[in-house]
């Protein structure tokens, strides 16, 4: 009998020891469920902040190539043949009779009235296409996704590259519409008349009637398959269009995969596969009914979320057995022991966090670097570049140095566009060094075009000659250029450098969401103008007076007064000279040899005492036959001598072109 108590006695304990396991095992089960709730919706929040990211992404390639058609924008700007035929072509259209005469003079070489409106018409549509081609020849070799270059005016499109002549198409532009409106450029993406969107930059032209435009226009598909490349994604769908990652492609998977693009919501999960539907961003905000599929293969994603969900699960119900059976004899310790483990992994988080947000900034500041010189940014970001705020300005007297390729347009025509590409991208990386190495940086390039500057406070030389031997390095980097040239097939080519120093204003200018670095005021204007100068007195290299007073002493530079001028857009004359320390040996001892004969006709052609300089100055071409500036003044002063200038004449001549 107290076997049997004892039997049912164990009998009870095992029921009760069972009862607990299946309590434990449902309580497992609980936290599972728990978990997996859990785990589910950190799952979508996830999804839903990728979706964001992706529309960030596209955001951001629309603002990219935005920047990319601004510096298109640019370039049309600075084509003043297309500029001057198409508003020319425009007043025609518009019925300007009495700018016509003169217009067509200018435009096309011809008389107004010796041709019918038919003729003047094709004449100018001809000039029109011959410009236009050439701008979209270098569009296109700036950016190869350029697509559609059309000349818009009174809402219609009146020439479009590839079209057949000149048909006044009608076009249902939002964008344009606003443009005429506003009476400035947009830049947004739309559909064309075919319903194909682009990324289009539409740039307004004056004409004395109304605006008229360009418009430029980039494929979107190219903004799909940027977005496509930095999304990390491996499908792209809009409309018929699919746009295929390496990875996917090589798998061979897409040709046993199918999506449905018809779903509700914004996102959905097929196949294992991330499927994201993003609006299309047409301008005048993002059409909803109007987007594309991006799909990204999620099924290693979700097996290891919840292979992790699993073990994390397991790992805990074991730590907490453990800690229930081993509380009473180790409390202490383990209490210890948790809060050094916290401490660790609090310091590891945050060594790591630093580490990563210090190699972050790092990057941020090398690439800012490269669109914003450093010595511009201790100016307008003295506390950081996180402190760049719109309008930020001050005053400084610098020097500044322009640069230009002699003859460029001429040059270009003779090349293709990459050629072209290349060969900037060579000269520009030639001509930089040397003004790096003499302490100056290049404030922007413009086309084949250099402005920089020199700016250096506190050292104990003058930024004028900094600027200056920058300038003379420069043409001995251009002769081993040269060379270069010559020896693969290449005509040799030449530059003009124009160089002034004076007050300017550093700071800068734009919107809040798009601003650029720059540098204002007569002083950059008149750098500009000396550059231009080069070529009408057949010099390399001319410096205004500010620059010369400082070098005049100096036995090291050959310095010679070219002229009196009074420049365009500046009410005072200035002196300009020439450095010839460049030139060739012949050149610079004939330039030496003359110099007394030259000062002395110089003198006295300003003091009027012409019989004396046209003596000084044919002697001077005796001794230099080529000398285009004594030339010059030979033919100024046998000019004056039976046509003497008026009593208040101060020596001066002024220039009209820029």
């Amino acid at each position: 009998m107290k076997r049997g108590i004892v039997t049912t006695l164990q009998g009870y304990q095992t029921s009760g020891l069972a009862l607990l396991i299946g309590l434990f095992i449902l309580l497992l089960i609980g936290i599972n469920l728990g978990m997996a709730w859990w785990g589910y919706n950190q799952f979508q929040n996830e999804l839903l902040e990728s979706q964001a990211v992706m529309k960030n992404t596209l955001q951001t390639t629309v603002d990219l190539h935005i920047q990319e058609l601004s510096f298109l924008k640019e370039a049309l700007a600075r084509n003043r043949n297309y500029l001057q035929v198409t508003k020319c072509y425009i007043q025609f259209l518009s019925d300007k009779t009495k700018q016509l005469k003169r217009c067509a003079k200018k435009s096309l070489g011809v008389n107004s009235e010796d041709h019918s409106p038919q003729q003047l018409n094709e004449l100018f549509q001809k000039h029109v296409a011959d410009e236009a081609i050439a701008s979209y020849s270098y569009f296109i070799g700036k950016n190869k996704h350029v697509k559609i270059f059309d000349l818009l005016f009174e809402g219609h499109i009146i020439w479009r590259q590839n079209a057949e002549g000149f048909q006044q198409q009608d076009i249902p532009s939002m964008m344009l519409s606003q443009a005429r409106q506003e009476k400035k450029g947009l830049f947004g993406v739309e559909k064309d008349e075919n319903g194909a969107p682009h990324l289009f930059g539409i740039f307004a032209h004056f004409n004395p009637k109304e605006y008229y435009f360009s418009r430029i226009g980039i494929e979107f598909q190219q903004l799909l398959q940027e977005t496509l490349e930095a999304s990390d994604a491996d499908l792209v769908i809009y409309k018929d269009l699919q746009l295929v990652s390496p990875g996917m492609r090589e798998s061979g998977k897409l040709d046993r995969l199918s999506f449905r693009t018809n779903f509700e919501g914004q996102l959905d999960i097929q196949d294992g596969y991330f499927v994201f539907k993003i609006p299309v961003p047409l301008f005048g905000g993002l059409d909803e009914s109007e987007s594309f599929l991006v799909i990204k293969d999620g099924r290693e994603k979700i097996f290891t979320s919840l292979t992790n969900t699993g073990i994390s699960i397991i790992q805990i119900m074991a730590i907490v057995i453990l800690m229930v059976t081993l509380l009473k004899m180790s409390q202490v310790i383990r209490r210890e022991i948790q809060k050094l483990e916290e401490s660790e992994h609090s310091l590891a988080n945050a060594n790591t966090n630093l580490s990563k947000l210090y190699g972050e900034l790092e990057k941020v500041k090398n690439t800012f670097q490269k669109f914003v010189p450093e010595k511009f940014l201790q100016r307008i970001a003295k506390q950081g570049i996180d402190s760049i705020k719109l309008g930020t300005a001050e005053s400084d007297n610098i020097t500044i140095l322009f640069s230009d390729v002699r003859s460029f347009t001429s040059l270009s025509e003779t090349m293709t566009p990459q050629e072209i590409l290349n060969f900037l991208n060579a000269y520009l990386k030639r001509m930089s060094s040397p003004i790096v190495a003499h302490h100056g940086f290049v404030d922007k390039f413009i086309g084949d075009a250099i402005m920089a500057l020199f700016d250096q406070p506190h050292s104990t030389i003058n930024t004028e000659t900094h600027a200056v031997n920058a300038a003379l390095s420069m043409f001995d980097e251009l002769q081993l250029y040269n060379q270069h040239r010559q020896k693969t097939g290449y005509a040799p080519i030449s530059i003009g450098v124009g160089i002034h120093s004076g007050p300017v204003v550093i700071g800068t200018i734009g919107s809040e969401d798009r601003m650029d670095s720059t540098v204002l005021g007569d002083s950059v204007n008149l750098a500009s103008r000396l550059e231009g100068l080069t070529k009408q007195y057949a010099s390399q290299i001319i410096i205004s007076s500010n620059v010369h007073d400082l070098l005049a002493d100096d036995p090291r530079y050959l310095l010679r007064e070219l002229d009196f001028v009074s420049v365009k857009g500046k009410e005072e004359p200035i002196r300009i000279y020439e450095i010839f320390n460049h030139n060739s040996d012949n050149i610079r001892d004939w330039k030496q040899e003359m110099m007394p004969l030259y000062s002395e006709g110089l003198a006295g052609y300003h003091m009027r005492q012409w019989d004396d300089s046209i003596q000084c100055f044919q002697q001077c071409l005796h001794i230099f036959p080529d000398d285009s500036v004594s030339q010059m003044y030979l033919k100024r002063a046998l000019h004056y001598k039976t046509n003497p200038p008026a009593d208040d004449w101060n020596g001066a001549v002024i220039l009209g072109q820029k």
